[in-house]
């Protein structure tokens, strides 16, 4: 089980936590492509806005940013501190981001370094990969089909 934490929208007193998770997270990652440019990585951490920061015991421990559409819901970043990875944290979030794409009839798309470990918890999660981008793997997932769904998918096509 998770623990408790909760999700606020983000301000720029956040920034230099979010910069060092940032760091923590994905320094490694680039520095095995590319060489570790910390002005292009603040450029980075601000492109499509700060979103939400996820807060657990009082303090800053990740980054959520979801683009919601009306076709599909786009996780364009989920990023925890190294300190509070493996604590079921990113799962909870990505759950509840599932069940609201459920509700509302769309998909979930992200993407996603094909080294990243994250990688693993997104498959675990039921997203497929698509065709791969360079070294970049853009993954989705789909709601299943539910008996009233796939009724009006049959009926719709008979037609």
């Amino acid at each position: 089980m998770a623990p408790p934490c909760s999700l606020r929208l983000a301000s720029e007193r956040d920034f230099p936590a979010l910069l060092a998770i940032h760091e923590a997270s994905f320094r490694a990652l680039v520095e095995g492509r590319f060489a570790w440019d910390p002005s292009f990585q603040r450029e980075r951490l601000l492109e499509g806005g700060l979103g939400e920061v996820v807060e657990a015991a009082g303090e800053v421990v990740g980054q959520w940013l979801v683009e919601r559409g009306p076709e599909e819901l786009y996780l364009a970043r989920v990023m925890i501190a190294p300190a509070w990875r493996g604590r079921g944290i990113a799962t909870h979030l990505i759950q509840n981001l599932q069940a609201e794409a459920r509700a509302r009839g769309v998909g979930v798309a992200l993407s996603v370094w094909e080294e990243n470990p994250a990688r693993a918890l997104y498959e675990r999660l039921g997203f497929v990969a698509q065709a791969q981008r360079e070294f970049r793997v853009p993954m989705r997932w789909e709601p299943p089909l539910t008996p009233s769904t796939s009724a009006t998918s049959s009926s719709g096509s008979a037609g």
